[in-house]
């Protein structure tokens, strides 16, 4: 998957995709590391009980979310910096 910028999945999320994404529960971050550092962040994680999931792969130009959307990293910019 060359191509791939992010994939990512729902599981253990909120049924509804709405919900997972945009939801207002509690703050969630979004990390990335090298898959070399990937148990280094995860020990750190659990030392100060915080809950870790890899969401995905991170390189090249699309933001994929299986059978949700597929996005270039161009169309996300535009998304992300235009007006409301």
């Amino acid at each position: 998957m060359s191509d791939l910028l992010v994939e990512a999945e729902a599981a253990g999320q909120p049924a509804r995709l709405d919900a997972v994404l945009f939801g207002e529960g509690q703050a969630r971050f979004v990390l990335s590391c090298r898959s070399s550092d990937l148990e280094v962040l995860a020990a750190l994680a659990a030392e100060q009980s915080v809950p870790l999931r890899r969401l995905g792969i991170v390189g090249g130009d699309t933001v994929v979310w299986p059978t949700a959307l597929s996005l270039t990293l161009a169309e996300v910019t535009r998304a992300w910096t235009r007006e409301l």
